[in-house]
């Protein structure tokens, strides 16, 4: 049950499972807007009997702040932006807000990073350097081109993702869309005679739902679900 990835750990949204349809990996990256969160769960150990294959290892559960919780007519708009090592910029904004029966939350995150250089790693990691990167020997041609703006042959290792979390909610009804994209380069996973870093490897996520909730009588409670998703892996 060792793997390299997250398949083992369920990640979840408000109950909704998050793991890649096609790899199962659970992709915890910096796509997700963190201004917009009420609370994580966290439940540790095996638990594939209760929630499927993917949570043998564990279970986590982001929950968002629900507008349900403010007061008629409250509304709120929360704007972020950081700045940090490696020209890494976020952008960030989250809205939330009641009117009588009808509430709504949404949050969307833009993250962009240039990503630590090669000068940032160990020296001894021989098999990842410019001089391998440059090579004309290796690479011939293809180093006459260039992608994001930058020339193959150089150490260039970026990062673009962003991602979008709302719903709206009417009395019993609520709609919503979770949906993210992951652009992140090789950076110095592979060789340096193998692979030239400064391309994508992109994973995205689409998920529209629609919930209905419905009390029947004090001791049954009808929850229904319809949901369409999408992921790809490219």
């Amino acid at each position: 049950y060792r793997t390299t990835f997250t398949q083992r750990t369920l990640f979840m949204i408000n109950g909704l499972v998050e793991n890649h349809l096609y790899s199962q990996s659970a992709i915890i990256g910096r796509q997700y807007p963190l201004s917009n969160i009420e609370r994580i769960e966290v439940l540790y150990g095996p638990s594939s009997a209760v929630y499927g294959a993917n949570a043998f290892s564990g279970i986590i559960n982001i929950i968002t702040k629900d507008a349900q919780a403010l007061k008629t007519n409250e509304h709120h708009l929360e704007l972020n932006t950081q700045l940090g090592s490696f020209d890494s910029k976020t952008l960030e904004l989250s809205a939330l807000g009641k009117q009588d029966k009808f509430s709504y939350s949404i949050s969307a995150r833009i993250f962009h990073s240039d990503e630590p250089g090669l000068n940032d790693y160990p020296k001894k990691w021989g098999f990842n350097s410019e001089k391998l990167l440059n090579s004309r020997e290796i690479w011939g041609g293809l180093l006459d081109h260039e992608q994001h703006g930058v020339k193959f042959g150089e150490y260039y290792d970026p990062s673009r993702d962003w991602g979008i979390l709302a719903e709206a909610k009417y009395r019993n009804f609520t709609v919503g869309i979770i949906a993210w994209k992951t652009q992140e380069s090789y950076g110095p996973y592979y060789a340096a005679d193998r692979v030239q870093p400064n391309t994508f490897w992109n994973n995205n996520s689409q998920q529209y739902y629609l919930r209905h909730d419905f009390q029947a009588t004090p001791k049954l409670h009808i929850n229904s679900l319809a949901l369409y998703r999408q992921n790809r892996i490219w």
